[in-house]
């Protein structure tokens, strides 16, 4: 997971969380932490542990779960777009 220092000279630097969006049926949480900002983590608030841990190569610009099943759009700084499901 590649870690980025928050500018801690700035009156509010970005440090923790900064995205976060819950599943359709609340089964997955996926957070990006402003410190990693390549890095999307898939949480099972059941367990409170990690599910998956998706690293991209550019920054995560945003994400959005699809309102019927499990699926993860993901809008990435390169202009692409990924998508991960539970099947994948």
């Amino acid at each position: 997971v590649k870690l980025i220092q928050p500018d801690l000279t700035k009156a509010t630097p970005r440090i923790g969380v900064g995205m976060l969006a819950w599943s359709s049926e609340s089964e997955y949480l996926a957070t990006r932490n402003d410190n990693m900002p390549h890095s999307l983590w898939i949480w099972s608030p059941t367990s409170v542990k990690p599910v998956a841990v998706l690293e991209f190569e550019t920054s995560i610009c945003s994400f959005k779960w699809d309102p019927v099943r499990p699926r993860l759009a993901i809008a990435i700084g390169d202009r692409s777009i990924a998508t991960c499901s539970k099947q994948d």
